[in-house]
């Protein structure tokens, strides 16, 4: 007789062992375990895949016909689920294990639902779940905007093997053969995987790729072929960025089945070095949006406080260089992409001069604006990119005279956090030799959004108009209101920016470097998107913003680097400098590296 129980469960119990040559007698193989096993998940809504196929197996058979017990793998994997956290909003517990969200689910709670021919499904950042709920969704799961969770949780995944282990040092291992570039691949590929789940740092890893041109560059080294300091070292990708064979989503439902038939420009570049891609890395939808909360597969963590923002929107790379995946990860910067996420997550990220580095295949937001950037554990490991992206970029070491720095009140552009001033101010008080202001500072993040917002609708019009619905409502929106401002509006857009420009490399006449803080308050806590400074209430999106995007909009070089820890999470200095000055900008930024105090 077939045993009383959930009819789902019964049916894939049975399907599960009639493959397996049981036919009618598969019930047979059902005991007091299996009913145990399944009074663990009375009253939920979800099964776990795993759960799922260790309940089927139990007293299944092997491929030989043998009968075989796991009993023991059943039971591990329910408890396993019965620890699973719950969600503080929903009191339900996420089937992958951890908490999941994606733009269209900003808790990470409970899951969005889909009909594929005549099934529902529930979807989570990390596998798809069939039959999911048909029942009402979790508050904010249609993609509007909240005050992020009631806890957000300060857990810190810092300890990968890359963490503490600059280019130069890993080159040198390969040359004494006390490393071969199979191994660091392999570590690299070993790291994402297991910290997937808990930052979402990826969007796709390419082992077999990766394995493959690592195993050719150890034989080049072998031979004596050597492309540089690069040679065999793993690289990461933000999914913005084409990479040969392998899905350019950009973070968006749109490109969910886009895969790049070439290189783009600037990874031809780091191949040809020797560098190797791993895998591509998570981007807000889009690059739309510096929090990196707001993607088709789910936010990405901050390494150093899981229920922080990694920054956006070049999220991912920030979050894999910062927990120690990889030594250095390829961005992209339209208003602070990748300064804002080096910043939140105590990295360094270099945002070049506008059109230092080859933009082909990177698929566009604002292209007067766009530029791919670099993000690495340390200065020097930037430069060390940089020398093979950029034509004639000179790696100087030191700085050959003293500098002149002026200091940039950041409360000239935004309201800022008084202890996040004083953190970064204490990096360069010995060094600044002059306050400084820029006329017209408080027009240029509007005089941004114009511009970056008519140039980010043309780019996408078409899609807007035919399937709207396949973007997050907050990307959405903001395509959206871009398309709103007028012509009249974008000329004088456009003519602030070329006076404030002028206005800038006057400023850079009377000193080498400008610095200021990357932003203006401590890293929110993921979904957030309202701040308190003082006894003022800002916006959160624009609030990350207001620092980085008047560099963008002038087309400079700007850096941020880690300068202390404020409320438990890093804080980023920024740097900026004169048009092309990348190689004396990073020497000043390698001088202030070593001011900082160590973190713990």
């Amino acid at each position: 007789m077939v045993p009383r129980t959930d009819s789902t469960l019964a049916r894939q119990i049975f399907r599960r062992n009639h493959r397996r040559g049981h036919g009618v007698h598969g019930w047979r193989e059902l005991d007091h375990r299996d009913r145990w096993a399944r009074r663990a998940l009375r009253g939920r809504r979800f099964l776990s895949a795993g759960l799922q196929r260790g309940i089927s197996g139990i007293h299944g058979r092997d491929h030989a016909g043998h009968v075989r017990n796991n009993t023991h793998r059943a039971s591990s994997v329910a408890d396993s689920f019965a620890r699973i956290p719950r969600c503080p909003i929903r009191n339900r517990r996420g089937a992958c294990g951890v908490h999941v969200g994606d733009s269209e689910n900003p808790h990470g709670c409970c899951f969005t639902r889909r009909r594929t021919r005549g099934r529902w499904f529930a979807h989570c950042a990390c596998r798809t779940f069939p039959r999911g709920p048909r029942g009402p969704r979790c508050p904010g799961s249609d993609g509007t905007v909240t005050d992020g969770p009631r806890s957000a949780s300060r857990e810190r995944l810092v300890d990968g093997y890359f963490a503490r282990r600059t280019i130069a040092d890993l080159a040198a291992d390969l040359r004494a053969r006390r490393v071969s570039s199979r191994d660091l691949v392999g570590i690299a590929l070993e790291e994402a995987e297991r910290s997937q789940s808990a930052i979402n740092a990826f969007v796709t890893i390419d082992r077999d790729g990766a394995c493959a041109t690592a195993a050719e560059a150890d034989r080049e080294l072998a031979y004596g072929v050597d492309r540089g300091v690069l040679h065999g070292v793993p690289m990461a990708v933000k999914d913005m960025i084409d990479v040969r064979g392998q899905p350019t989503t950009a973070g968006s439902r749109h490109f969910a089945n886009r895969i790049a038939d070439r290189d783009a420009g600037s990874v031809a570049r780091l191949r040809r070095a020797g560098a190797i891609p791993i895998g591509k890395t998570t981007t807000h939808e889009f690059a739309n949006g510096p929090t990196g909360d707001r993607s088709s597969t789910g936010p990405t963590r901050n390494p150093h406080a899981l229920g922080y923002i990694a920054g956006g929107s070049s999220s991912g790379s920030a979050a894999a260089v910062a927990a120690g995946i990889v030594p250095f990860a390829l961005g992209t910067d339209t208003g602070g992409s990748v300064r804002i996420p080096a910043a939140c997550c105590g990295v360094v990220g270099v945002r070049p001069t506008q059109g230092a580095i080859e933009s082909s295949g990177v698929y566009p937001l604002a292209e007067s604006m766009d530029t791919v950037g670099v993000l690495a554990g340390a200065v020097a490991d930037a430069r060390a990119v940089l020398s093979a992206l950029i034509d004639g970029f000179t790696a100087r070491t030191e700085m050959t005279a003293v500098a002149r720095v002026g200091w940039l009140s950041p409360q000239a552009f935004h309201p800022a956090q008084d202890s996040v001033v004083r953190s970064t101010r204490d990096l360069v008080a010995s060094l600044v030799t002059d306050e400084v202001d820029l006329p017209g500072a408080d027009e240029l993040l509007h005089t941004y959004r114009v511009i970056q917002g008519r140039e980010a609708h043309g780019v996408h019009a078409e899609r807007l108009d035919s399937a709207p619905e396949l973007y997050g409502s907050e990307v959405r929106a903001r395509l959206e209101m871009g398309g709103a401002y007028t012509n009249a509006q974008l000329s004088q857009a456009l003519s602030v920016r070329e006076q404030v420009r002028v206005r800038a490399a006057q400023l850079l006449a009377t000193v080498d470097f400008l610095v200021l803080p990357t932003i203006p308050f401590s890293v929110p806590a993921l979904f957030s998107r309202r701040a308190i400074i003082g006894d003022r209430e800002v916006d959160v999106p624009a609030g990350l913003l207001a620092l980085t995007a008047p560099w963008s909009l002038l087309g400079l070089p700007a850096v941020s680097i880690p300068a202390a820890d404020v409320d438990g999470v890093p804080v980023g200095l920024q740097i900026v400098g004169r048009a092309h000055a990348e190689a004396e900008l990073l020497s000043f930024a390698a001088h202030l590296e070593t001011q900082r105090p160590e973190r713990g």
